[in-house]
């Protein structure tokens, strides 16, 4: 462990990234920057090889490297708060032990929050790459350099996990995350109510598309974690956060949800986020349609057609 106390401090969850893990810690090693960071690696029981990779680079890189090893699987929110919990940086990044670095992420991140003290946190755009490593395009679009919480609650998280970088300070003390379920969307509204959210309009991190991700969940698995983002926008109007404001953003999220059912046949769950949708709204979900989506109608005629075509084959 780095003796002194590092400007960054850099947190990796990984499980089963054996195929992954050695770039992504490479990457990090290669960092063109001239402060001091350190790396925190988590290995929630891995059941491949990546345990010994990573104890590969901790004996290598001792004085860099923290590497934590379970020995029962604690599942990835745990992992997560477990490994950031043990950061001891200025500013803190997350990374993902599929994902890697391109060289100028820590040293740009690190500035912009240098030079704008009133953001919390700063994310970026991210190269999407395939499980062979294949570039697949830009993943994130142009955004404004600063935004609020009324930003991300209109557009949802507009970044990838492995794209942030936040102030340690706005968590010291918080003990929500032992209390609450614990997902990204949440994260990002508890750190937005403590200041602004940064973004540079630059891919400096490359995000693994691969047939493990979340969007391969199926079922009440799947359920569960539209259900969970729902809850930030909950929590959002407990922080105190207009209540309007938070019900547009969650009966907005809650609609796209049913056409992303839709889309995958899934009428079971397209029902059940309509009928959620109708009892938030409190009145019948047509009326609901015609009042918040008419200046939407590519979206509203998508979410029609899905519907009724998948409803057809129950």
């Amino acid at each position: 462990m780095i003796s002194v106390i590092p400007k960054v401090s850099v947190c990796v969850v990984t499980f089963n990234h054996e195929r992954y893990i050695g770039k992504c810690l490479q990457s990090i090693l290669e960092q063109h920057v001239d402060f001091e960071y350190e790396i925190i690696v988590g290995d929630d029981c891995s059941t491949d090889g990546t345990r010994n990779i990573v104890e590969e680079y901790a004996n290598r890189y001792p004085d860099k490297i923290n590497a934590i090893f379970r020995n029962k699987n604690a599942g990835a929110a745990q992992n997560y708060i477990d490994v950031h919990s043990k950061a001891r940086g200025l500013y803190i990044a997350q990374i993902d032990g599929d994902d890697y670095m391109l060289p100028e992420k820590l040293k740009l991140q690190n500035q912009f929050l240098d030079n704008n003290k009133e953001c919390a946190l700063v994310t970026h755009q991210s190269v999407l790459v395939s499980e062979d490593g294949t570039t697949i395009g830009v993943r994130n679009k142009v955004r404004p350099d600063i935004s609020n919480t009324e930003y991300l609650l209109k557009n949802y998280i507009f970044f990838v996990n492995s794209s942030v970088m936040y102030r340690k300070q706005i968590r010291d003390g918080s003990s929500w995350m032992h209390t609450r379920p614990v997902i990204d969307f949440t994260i990002c509204i508890e750190d937005s109510i403590r200041g602004d959210i940064g973004f540079i309009n630059s891919p400096l991190v490359a995000y693994r598309h691969n047939p493990n991700s979340l969007t391969k969940v199926k079922g009440n698995a799947l359920y569960n974690l539209t259900n969970l983002s729902i809850e930030g926008f909950v929590r959002a109007k407990d922080l105190g956060v207009d209540g309007k404001l938070c019900d547009y953003a969650m009966l907005k999220y809650i609609l796209k949800s049913t056409v992303f059912y839709a889309r995958k046949g899934d009428v079971q769950g397209c029902k059940l986020f309509l009928k959620k949708y109708n009892k938030i709204a409190k009145i019948h979900y047509g009326i609901i349609f015609a009042s918040t989506v008419v200046t939407r109608l590519p979206f509203f005629a998508e979410f029609l057609t899905c519907f009724f075509a998948y409803g057809r084959r129950t």
